[in-house]
């Protein structure tokens, strides 16, 4: 009989251990295993997006040279479309900044607090283009990689209305572990925030305004990904040298 096969006995116990295997991955939540898949999740998302924010995407390629005319008359669409929302980009006073409001140079960075290249420009750059006195740094909040960027945007346009937004930008930017509403509430604490207050003006009505202004300059501009820059009429998506970034923006009109 088949029940007194050892290859089936071994089989059946080779299949017994696989689903202890599995199951003692599922309630280890906390384990090493588990923020791995997350970073990972989180990383292909972040792929997804960076991908196709590329203005000329890698689908076209093949037919560069028939359609150069046409990717033409889109960059200057999108340029015309900047003239059109330059208040909404670099002129929103609700917006939070960081250099001389008066600056002559002005860059707008759209980011996600969750999205890993923007962590990993984020510092570096802004450090560097602190340096220049003539530049002028606007965060546009643009959460796109679910309702923890949601709620990591609003608690640091809550933050901005006690003077701390840098302080919580910075936080988020700098965090190894995924992102959790106990960990924002925990970075709010730690920054010294009037927790009280600060559960308020998550709920304010103009942090929704603001975040639905991102979200349509956004959409007009075809920015579908993060980070990406702004630096008068010119479109910056990805990655970027802080050195580079300095050239460009110097190199553009002041207004």
């Amino acid at each position: 009989m088949i029940y007194n096969n050892p290859e089936s006995k071994l089989y059946k116990f080779l299949c017994f251990l696989f689903v202890i295997i599995i199951l003692s991955f599922v309630i280890y939540q906390n384990s090493f295993f588990t923020q791995t898949v997350n970073k990972i999740f989180l990383d292909t998302q972040n792929f997804i997006h960076y991908f196709y924010n590329d203005i000329r995407p890698i689908s076209d390629l093949a037919n560069s040279v028939p359609n150069q005319h046409k990717s033409s008359n889109k960059e200057s669409s999108k340029q015309d479309q900047i003239t059109i929302l330059k208040k909404d980009i670099f002129f929103n006073l609700h917006d939070p900044f960081l250099g001389d409001i008066n600056a002559p140079y002005k860059i707008a960075f759209f980011f996600d607090y969750r999205c890993s290249y923007c962590k990993s420009i984020s510092t570096k750059l802004i450090q560097r283009l602190q340096t220049e006195k003539d530049i002028k740094i606007i965060f546009k909040e643009f959460p796109i990689l679910g309702p923890i960027s949601i709620l990591a945007s609003k608690a640091a346009l809550a933050a901005n209305k006690q003077q701390k937004y840098y302080e919580i930008h910075q936080a988020f930017m700098d965090l190894k572990q995924p992102l959790s509403q106990d960990i924002i509430e925990d970075i709010a604490q730690k920054i010294g925030l009037n927790m009280e207050q600060f559960d308020q003006d998550m709920n304010d009505p103009e942090i929704n305004t603001i975040l639905s202004i991102n979200q349509n300059s956004a959409e007009k501009l075809d920015i579908t990904g993060t980070p990406t820059f702004i630096v008068d009429n010119l479109i910056i998506p990805g990655v970027i040298d802080p050195e580079e970034m300095v050239s460009l923006i110097k190199n553009q009109n002041i207004n």
